[in-house]
């Protein structure tokens, strides 16, 4: 399974409905700096390599597992996705929330009921599924 994306990100199909999205940098602040968040460079390269995949019935999981810096235009740019993935009828799963502070802002900002989040790359898979 090939392994697609720019400089912000790495795709990688593991299944026949299922696509991940690995950030490449643990601060992503300077490729969301164009409002409205569509326009910014990480936006339009999760358009390009994760959301052109989505079709109903399927699956993206984004690993926040290298994640350091949550701010408020990161979360803005997940709710982006979210509501593409959902105009496509698919389904998200975040997963790897593993740096206390990335956790705690997320959760501030209501993350926590808004995305289905899973411990592990391999549990949203397997929910996914």
């Amino acid at each position: 399974m090939a392994i697609q994306g720019e400089r912000n990100i790495s795709c990688e199909t593991l299944g026949p409905n299922i696509r991940v999205v690995r950030f490449a940098r643990p601060d992503l602040r300077a490729e969301m700096d164009q409002e409205p968040i569509e326009d910014c460079p990480l936006y339009r390269e999760l358009d390009t390599f994760a959301l052109a995949y989505l079709a109903s019935g399927k699956s993206l999981i984004i690993n926040l597992g290298l994640i350091e810096r949550y701010n408020t235009a990161f979360h803005r740019l997940l709710l982006t996705v979210r509501k593409a993935v959902l105009a496509r009828e698919a389904r998200l799963f975040l997963c790897c929330l593993t740096q206390p502070i990335v956790k705690e802002g997320f959760n501030l900002m209501g993350g926590d009921q808004k995305f289905e989040v899973t411990a592990t790359e391999e549990a949203a898979y397997e929910a996914s599924k």
